[in-house]
């Protein structure tokens, strides 16, 4: 061996460090005629064996609900290694957007878009991995129309007002501005008077078969005619 070389030995037996965990090891060689043998040794060098990412699972996403606005909480449990961000998608999936939090709850908001939310978690030196996906949504709202004429005589009466199609829908809900509604105001029908002047609104709260409401208008101009 020349002198201020150092040698390369590869070891013939490998070591199992699939357990996770730090590792020392220590090292020696013996050389004939080396006359600084103090040298020949390295102790302590330390290798750390990391754990797989585990992404973990999302928890809290509440059952779709009747009302935007509902918050909570989602909390990420089971995971191994450190949260790198969350995610969140508004597309189904095809798309992630980064949200800057390496904390394991994150506050959400219910609102009509459909919102997928999961979480990058990084152990060590190991590839990263993907907790399980939590979906917040709201129930969608009825759609509904209501049809009746658009121009009236002044204070003409029994003037009619329905909803167009009730299919999925359970309840009615009538109420009138400049107009006063004749007879019973929870059928999807109804027959109102006009008033002697202005604009007539007619509005209808429909309830759909999963709770959801909405409230669709008609307006109606009391004019004489020529």
């Amino acid at each position: 061996l020349l002198g201020n070389s150092s040698p390369v030995y590869t070891f013939t037996t490998q070591v199992n460090l699939s357990v996770p965990g730090t590792y020392s090891f220590d090292a020696s060689v013996a050389l004939a005629g080396d006359v600084n043998p103090a040298n020949d040794a390295y102790t302590g060098y330390l290798v750390t064996s990391d754990a797989p990412s585990v992404g973990g699972t999302l928890s809290g996403a509440p059952a779709p609900s009747r009302a935007t606005g509902q918050s909570g909480t989602l909390t990420l449990t089971g995971y191994t290694g450190s949260i790198d961000h969350w995610e969140r998608s508004i597309d189904g999936g095809s798309t992630w957007a980064v949200l800057a939090s390496a904390s394991p709850t994150l506050p959400f908001t219910v609102s009509n878009t459909p919102t997928q939310y999961r979480v990058a978690v990084e152990s060590g030196r190991c590839a990263p991995a993907y907790s399980t996906i939590a979906t917040v949504s709201a129930l969608p709202a009825p759609t509904a129309t209501v049809v009746g004429p658009s121009v009236v005589c002044p204070n003409a009466t029994l003037q009619p007002a329905a909803v167009a199609d009730t299919t999925g829908l359970t309840a009615f809900a009538w109420s009138a501005a400049n107009a006063t509604i004749t007879g019973a105001t929870d059928h999807a029908a109804i027959t109102w008077t006009a008033p002697a002047a202005g604009v007539a609104t007619l509005s209808a709260q429909v309830t759909a078969t999963n709770g959801c409401t909405a409230t669709v208008s008609h307006y109606a101009v009391a004019a004489a005619s020529a």
